[in-house]
């Protein structure tokens, strides 16, 4: 079974980020982030959506984002309707 908070602590290590980092990321508050580990509530899927938005944001402005990421929001095409100049 998935366990979000797990995957959440993790994202957040990889990155160096604290709650609150996460939260000025996300654009979630602390409040909303606290209670997912502080509580043990999953969270909902804007929330989720919201942090994988964050962490996409992170990996493009660091250069690391493919676009084929889970939840990636690059603006790449598949290669496949690529087209290069005529």
């Amino acid at each position: 079974m998935f366990n979000a908070q797990n995957r959440i602590r993790q994202l957040m290590a990889e990155r160096g980020w604290t709650i609150y980092r996460l939260a000025q990321e996300s654009g979630l508050s602390q409040t909303t982030i606290s209670n997912i580990f502080k509580r043990n509530n999953q969270p909902s899927l804007p929330t989720v959506n919201a942090i994988c938005d964050a962490c996409c944001k992170f990996r493009v402005q660091s250069s690391t984002c493919t676009g084929n990421e889970p939840h990636s929001h690059g603006d790449l095409a598949p290669p496949s309707r690529v087209r290069g100049p005529r």
